[in-house]
């Protein structure tokens, strides 16, 4: 599978690999398989979550000897179906545990602003000589405190949201490479991952 990035865009799109597929590119396009897409959006923060693609895909290949038929053996399967069952586990944690933590700033700046907001109300009305009663009114400083922890709300939110979608595709991609390269998927271990996969990014935060 290829990604195509427009370059004016910076819209993506996927095309097969499959033999005999040929396709024409435009000037402004990069062209890079899904294993270098996803090396290429690592985020620092979430540098050692990732899914292991190439790993898996390793884990998929099957060897023999020249002139000998290549098998897919219930080990092999075993194997593939732990590595995937593990690394599922391991970014579905990393994406709950920061969900979680972005959720409790949410949080504590909502109370933080109903704070600011009720002691500007309670100051009074206002006269020639200024509120009645400002010794308890909001500082500029708090203002800009809350503008600069709104920010990197936003920006952690978007960052999670980036981790899981790219994951969330890797996953998709080495489950569907598993089940068409092999004559005997063994559904019931692999639909067990499906499921997993299914619910990877339906935390609330992460919804609409």
């Amino acid at each position: 599978m290829l990604i195509v990035e427009d370059l004016r865009t910076r819209r993506l799109s996927w095309r097969s690999t499959k033999r005999g597929v040929r396709y024409k590119f435009e000037a402004g396009q990069i062209i890079m398989k899904f294993g270098e897409q996803l090396r290429s959006s690592v985020i620092k923060e979430y540098e050692w979550s990732y899914l292991d693609y190439d790993g898996l895909k390793a884990l998929l290949k099957v060897d023999a000897p020249k002139g000998s038929e290549k098998k897919w053996t219930e080990e092999k399967e075993t194997a593939f179906i732990d590595a995937l069952d593990a690394q599922l586990d391991r970014v579905y944690t990393r994406q709950k545990s920061k969900a979680g933590e972005i959720e409790r700033r949410i949080e504590t700046s909502r109370r933080e602003v109903d704070d600011v907001v009720a002691r500007l109300d309670s100051r009074g009305p206002v006269g020639r000589d200024g509120p009645a009663n400002d010794d308890d009114a909001p500082t500029e400083e708090e203002f800009m405190m809350l503008e600069q922890d709104l920010g990197e709300i936003i920006a952690d939110v978007h960052d999670l949201a980036k981790f899981v979608q790219v994951n969330y595709t890797g996953f998709q991609k080495i489950i569907k490479k598993h089940d068409v390269s092999l004559p005997d998927p063994g559904e019931g271990e692999a639909n067990d991952c499906r499921k997993k996969l299914d619910g990877f990014s339906s935390l609330p935060l992460l919804r609409g």
